[in-house]
């Protein structure tokens, strides 16, 4: 089928020599914008070539009007006139002229003028199409992580429990999750993976079902859970990777503390504030997930007591960066950021840690993905 070609023009003369130039397309004439509204009403041309000098509106007046119309703005229009000051050309492409084409023609180089404008409205419109399939499949990618994510937290009556989640995006590469062991223990995994989009809630389900077998397997071990995630995801990370945390909360020591096990897979360092309120990293970093299937994760311990305060997060916050391209960094200004957040509540805090990471940013726009959850022991 013929491209449509509708040409807005008082000159019959005009209108008659377009239409023999233009024999590989429909083409189609009017002799005054009147005329053209007339025409787009039972048909919707590819392209309009518009006069500029007619009497009753002139083409730029024409022009915007079709602008406006929600029903017309996508037809290209080109100018095709003598007027060829440099304001009118000026006004022709503030008009939304996609051309400005002057008279006499040149026909081979108004043919190719010609086809380069269908051209591009046809592969903007196939762009347009695209973005609405690939926002189509981010919500729906992003409906379900949402419920991959575990937004509820276990009853547990030895520890408070909140968390922040925030995606950069509809789909994050953040993921954590917690492990319910009954009233002897309570265990979380954490993860980072490097990416966003869709190919990161792919591997999003991929963790949630490595993870929930994991802790059936290794619950009770941190160093055997990660190492085993780690076997298991290699074969599917390809270009990416995770860094993660394992830990275990347990709750059955005879003294009423609470026995923290961690095992720590390239990830953020998590933070530990005490009684005296200073807070200070814990664990010991191992090696980053997806990487290579021969590494072996160390456990490192921890004794909490009643008020204890345990921070796990990503790394969004440490690389949050402000104008001047500084980071928060990993070390002491990021203690010293946990340390000006204490409030008496655990949700409280949670909530300065990020007032304070967003003042830090001041008007940077977000890098990362940001989790972060907070325990408290009772």
């Amino acid at each position: 089928m013929k491209q449509k070609i509708l040409v807005v023009d008082d000159s019959e003369e005009s209108r008659y020599l377009v239409q023999c130039i233009l024999t590989d397309y429909s083409v189609f004439t009017a002799e005054s914008g009147s005329a053209m509204w007339k025409i787009l009403e039972r048909e919707v041309p590819d392209l309009i070539l518009l006069d500029v000098m007619m009497p009753g509106e002139d083409g730029f007046e024409i022009a915007r009007s079709l602008t406006a119309d929600i029903r017309f703005r996508d037809i290209p229009v080109i100018f095709l006139t003598a007027r060829d000051s440099g304001k009118d050309v000026e006004q022709g492409f503030s008009s939304g002229g996609e051309d400005y084409i002057k008279k006499p023609i040149e026909e081979a180089e108004f043919r190719a003028r010609i086809k380069s404008v269908i051209t591009k409205k046809y592969s903007t419109h196939a762009l347009r199409e695209r973005i609405k399939n690939i926002e189509r499949d981010l919500e729906i990618a992003h409906q379900a992580q949402k419920t991959i994510i575990r937004g509820k937290v276990p009853k547990c009556d030895r520890l408070v429990i909140k968390f922040l989640y925030k995606p950069m995006e509809k789909v994050g590469g953040d993921y954590y999750s917690f492990f319910s062991g009954g009233d002897e223990s309570l265990g979380f995994f954490i993860g980072d993976i490097a990416g966003h989009g869709l190919a990161s809630a792919l591997f999003i389900t991929l963790l949630q079902s490595s993870t929930d077998r994991m802790f059936r397997k290794y619950g009770n071990e941190p160093g055997m859970f990660l190492k085993n995630l780690n076997n298991e995801i290699i074969d599917y990370m390809a270009k990416y990777f995770v860094t993660g945390i394992y830990g275990l909360f347990d709750f059955t020591s005879v003294q009423g503390d609470v026995l923290l096990k961690l095992s720590n897979g390239g990830h953020t360092m998590p933070v530990i504030v005490r009684h005296d309120g200073a807070a200070a990293f814990t664990g010991a970093s191992g090696n980053i997930l997806g990487i290579k299937d021969t590494f072996d994760y160390t456990v490192t311990e921890e004794k909490l007591t009643r008020g204890n305060r345990f921070f796990v997060f990503t790394d969004g916050i440490p690389e949050t960066m402000n104008e001047k391209k500084e980071m928060i960094g990993f070390d002491d200004d990021l203690l010293d950021l946990f340390n000006r957040s204490q409030r008496e509540s655990l949700s409280d805090t949670l909530d300065a840690v990020m007032e304070e990471t967003c003042c830090f940013r001041g008007n940077q726009p977000v890098q990362d993905d940001i989790t972060l959850i907070g325990f408290e022991v009772r």
